[in-house]
């Protein structure tokens, strides 16, 4: 075989194990490896819990994610919510200040000036009182079980943070919501079964997780993703880092295809940075660690290279080779699929497929933006929310 033989089927391996055979081996081994369900904690038992968020110009969303904070089933006594306004420039810190008028379990501060959601949790943080810390975001609505829920697999000792079941409900102006949507559902399945067997959730949904207080680890003011760099600093203390079903909250999807991609490619940054900061744990000395991580992130992380990596090596094998001529055929439509899609929508076709096909196509693209980014070393940390239908 030539080199080009090696590559094509190399990167044509390791993305179909990062697509297809590690999600379906999870699967399998989920139904003879199950996590035992911890006791229930009744009322008398229930910790404090301290809900930790942080916003900046969250006006549109704020009012509502505070009533739905405030009305779930929790008991009020062992509940407190923390604030933190990244120097807003709306109404944000009016709303805060009216909501903490309304309810004394409530704090907030005012940083004064931009400083990331790093910095503005880590103080958080170090103000909270709870035994369970629960980070969430201003657009991640709970429902009335979604705090109860969350803090119930902490009855296992071993159990150090939880990730809630974020539902993406397509918004009136998104148009890609429905794709969105499937993401997530996916991300979801991974993510528990992940937990059930591994007890290695590859990273909480930063919109909804809780973790025992003495093991939050406080986040360089620099990082990006602050909900993965927490939950790799779990698994290294030694304990599980899983997701609860039950514990459902929704996001609404409102931001354009341009949106999510300008979202996707400062994510995708601060995940090269991770990568960089524990690449070290793909040591064979990790053991489930480095497969998990390798297997769920990495090969996510680095799939826009693998498929650059698969189209140029089918062209090389592509002459007086009929397999390789195909390759080539449908990965020139799959990239084209962007533009088809545009066009389609533009004489008012709706092809589901195309649709799917180009988000994961631009997603894909921003996962290549960011990784410029990050070799361009261009700030990130101090965020801008997407934009929020009120």
């Amino acid at each position: 075989m030539t080199i080009a033989h090696w590559i094509f089927w190399i990167c044509a391996g390791l993305l179909l194990h990062h697509h297809l055979f590690y999600p379906l081996s999870l699967m399998v081994l989920a139904r003879f490896i199950r996590r035992s369900p911890p006791p229930v904690q009744g009322d008398d038992t229930l910790p404090q819990v301290s809900v930790l968020l942080a916003v900046y110009n969250e006006e549109k969303v704020l009012k509502v994610k505070l009533q739905t904070t405030f009305e779930t089933d929790y008991p009020a006594d062992r509940l407190e919510v923390l604030i933190g306004s990244d120097a807003s420039t709306d109404r944000s810190d009016e709303l805060l200040q009216e909501a903490a008028n309304k309810y004394p379990n409530l704090r907030w501060w005012r940083m004064p000036q931009r400083s990331g959601k790093a910095a503005v949790i880590n103080r958080l943080a170090e103000q909270a009182n709870g035994s369970l810390l629960v980070l969430t975001d201003a657009n991640v609505m709970f429902t009335p079980a979604t705090l109860r829920q969350l803090i119930q697999p902490f009855g296992d000792p071993q159990v150090g943070l939880v990730g809630g079941h974020i539902i993406s409900r397509e918004g009136p102006t998104s148009r890609i919501g429905r794709q969105e949507s499937l993401y997530q559902r996916y991300e979801n399945a991974l993510k528990f079964y992940e937990g059930e067997v591994w007890g290695m959730m590859m990273g909480a949904f930063g919109g909804c997780y809780a973790l025992r207080r003495e093991l939050y680890e406080p986040v360089p003011p620099a990082v990006i993703v602050d909900d993965f760099f927490i939950t790799v600093s779990v698994l290294l203390k030694g304990k599980k880092a899983v997701s609860e079903p039950k514990a459902v909250c929704y996001e609404d999807v409102h931001h354009s295809t341009a949106e999510e991609f300008r979202r996707k490619s400062r994510i995708a940054t601060g995940n090269y940075q991770m990568l960089g900061r524990f690449g070290y744990l793909l040591r064979p000395r990790y053991g489930a660690l480095a497969y998990v991580f390798f297997s769920h992130k990495v090969l996510r992380w680095i799939a826009p290279h693998l498929m650059a990596a698969l189209y140029f090596s089918s062209f090389a094998l592509a002459s007086g080779n009929v397999f390789f001529q195909w390759i080539v055929i449908l990965f020139t439509l799959a990239l084209l699929s962007p533009a088809l899609s545009w066009a389609a929508g533009r004489v008012g076709l709706s092809v589901p497929a195309l649709r799917y096909i180009s988000h994961y196509m631009v997603m894909n693209a921003a996962m290549l933006n960011g990784f410029f980014q990050y070799l361009n070393k261009k700030p990130h940390h101090v965020w801008k929310p997407t934009q929020r239908s009120g």
